[in-house]
C-alpha cells in the first residue's frame, strides 16, 4: 500500500505543459476533470490550490513516472502541494498510453482524443491507486 488517503481525492497527471486532473469523492465516484494547459508547472500551483479549496480536497495523489523531465515535476509539485492536504507520490507508467487505447476505443475524433488524454491519464492514476488501498 502506497499511502492512506482521504476523500475527496484529486489525481494529477504531470506534464510539462499538460496536466490532467481526476477526482473522487467516493470510492466508486470518480470523474475527469478538464486538463490544464500551462506553458510552466510554476503556473499550476495557484490552480491546483484553489481546486484543493473549492472541492474540499483532502489528499492529493501525484503520478511520479519512472524517468524523465516529469519525475522533476512531480516531485516540485509533492513539495508544493505537501503544505494544503495529505500529498502521496504515487509510480505510475504509462498512463498516458493506457488512457490513449480506451480513448481510440471510444469512436471519439483525434482531435477529441488529444483533448482527453491527460485527464484519462489522471483517471487511470487514480483507479490504479484506489485499487491499491
Amino acid at each position: 500500500m502506497v499511502g492512506e488517503a482521504e476523500f475527496p481525492i484529486l489525481a494529477i497527471d504531470p506534464g510539462l505543459k499538460n496536466f490532467g486532473l481526476a477526482w473522487a469523492s467516493t470510492n466508486t465516484a470518480v470523474e475527469v476533470l478538464p486538463s490544464l494547459r500551462v506553458p510552466s508547472w510554476r503556473l499550476v500551483i495557484p490552480l491546483m490550490r484553489q481546486l484543493i479549496v473549492e472541492l474540499g480536497i483532502k489528499s492529493v495523489v501525484i503520478g511520479q513516472p519512472e524517468k524523465g523531465k516529469v519525475v522533476n515535476v512531480a516531485q516540485n509539485l509533492f513539495r508544493e502541494l505537501s503544505s494544503e492536504c495529505k500529498t502521496i507520490l504515487y509510480p505510475e507508467t504509462l498512463s498516458s498510453q493506457i488512457a490513449w487505447q480506451k480513448l481510440s476505443k471510444s469512436g471519439l475524433r483525434f482531435k477529441e482524443k488529444r483533448q482527453k488524454e491527460h485527464s484519462y491519464a489522471a483517471l487511470e492514476i487514480l483507479t490504479t491507486f484506489l485499487a491499491s488501498q
